[in-house]
């Protein structure tokens, strides 16, 4: 009975070390040290390419294989089926169905399902399905659906679906669907839907929701500004629409509108005096700040530009340079009255035949 019980036991013990021991060599044999291809499946690991985890792949022209685990090469494409970690070159395309951890180069496009910790570069376009912590660069332009710590930079375009801690930039546009925080900065145009703590540097546009820090473009939109945003037009929701009346030592009525926020806002002038038979009158553009100094009691500085005219629009040098400083009290809601002195410098061709007769005088 003892001897069939340890027959019984020796029996069990072996079956189960066996089976442990295919389960390790079937383990091992999903993993390669090495295997070389010209075109999956004319290679060392033949049809069953895409089941191998290679430590050292070469692919002669295209390969497909179930991961890296060190370095790949490829003269024209790689596909990975599983997770990539270390180095990828392609020279056309590089795929990867799941992770990148390391270095991904192609001469045209890399694409991976899933997340990408280290750089992704290519000469035209990345495209990451999942979360970016490293940097992708392209030639073209760059796409992470999930969010993405680092930086994109790219020749055209960036997009990504979800937040954005770092940097984005392009030649064209930026395009983030999430917050950002850092920077964006493209040759045209940026667009963050959600908040932007930082900055946006374009050319010509910026579009954000709520802002803390700077907004730096021609054109500036935004909901609302902790900051400042800087332009030719900055338009904030929750900044300022005012209209302005005034009267000066130059012109008696004058109709100005200002939008921005108190830190820094656009100007647009119109004004006008009855000067003899012909009506003197100016188009001018400014920009100004204004700070508190007491409950009701603000500052108010500008520095403006004005074309000045007699009779018909003149197209002779005849521009107006002023730098206005003085206070503003408000009387009610939405109501403030304001003054101060104005400083000027006028320009004028003297050459020209209607200088003499017309705007000699207006210094």
């Amino acid at each position: 009975m003892k001897t069939k019980f340890i027959l019984a036991f020796g029996l069990m013990f072996g079956m189960s070390q066996l089976l442990k021991a295919q389960q390790t060599m079937a383990k091992d044999s999903l993993v390669r040290d090495f295997q070389v291809t010209f075109i999956t499946p004319l290679g060392t690991n033949g049809i069953d390419a895409y089941k191998y985890t290679n430590r050292f792949s070469f692919n002669v022209f295209a390969g497909v294989s179930g991961g890296t685990r060190g370095l790949e090469f490829g003269g024209f494409i790689n596909v990975d089926n599983g997770n990539v970690y270390g180095v990828q070159g392609a020279g056309f395309l590089n795929a990867v169905r799941r992770d990148v951890e390391g270095f991904q180069g192609a001469g045209f496009v890399n694409a991976n399902g899933g997340s990408l910790q280290g750089i992704s570069c290519a000469g035209f376009g990345v495209f990451n399905k999942g979360d970016v912590k490293g940097a992708q660069l392209s030639g073209f332009c760059n796409t992470a659906l999930g969010k993405l710590k680092g930086a994109q930079l790219s020749g055209f375009a960036n997009f990504n679906r979800d937040s954005l801690n770092g940097l984005q930039g392009a030649g064209y546009v930026n395009v983030n669907l999430g917050y950002v925080n850092g920077l964006q900065a493209a040759g045209f145009l940026n667009v963050a839907r959600g908040d932007v703590k930082g900055a946006q540097i374009s050319g010509f546009a910026n579009i954000a929701r709520k802002v803390k820090g700077i907004q730096l473009g021609f054109i500036n939109i935004a909901d609302s500004v902790d900051g400042a945003s800087i332009g030719y037009l900055s338009i904030i929701k929750k900044g300022l629409h005012r209209v302005e009346f005034s009267s000066d030592e130059l012109f008696r009525a004058n109709a100005s509108f200002i939008s921005g926020n108190h830190l820094f806002h656009n100007v647009f002038s119109t004004g006008f005096s009855p000067s003899g038979k012909k009506m003197i009158w100016q188009i001018g553009y400014g920009c100004g700040t204004s700070f508190y100094v007491a409950p009701k009691w603000r500052t108010e500085l500008s520095l403006s530009m004005h074309h000045v005219s007699r009779g018909l629009l003149y197209h002779g040098t005849s521009e107006l340079y002023r730098f206005y400083a003085g206070m503003e009290w408000k009387l009610a809601d939405k109501i403030h009255l304001a003054a101060g002195p104005t400083f000027n410098v006028y320009l004028g061709d003297a050459l020209l035949p209607d200088y003499s007769g017309s705007y000699k005088n207006i210094a």
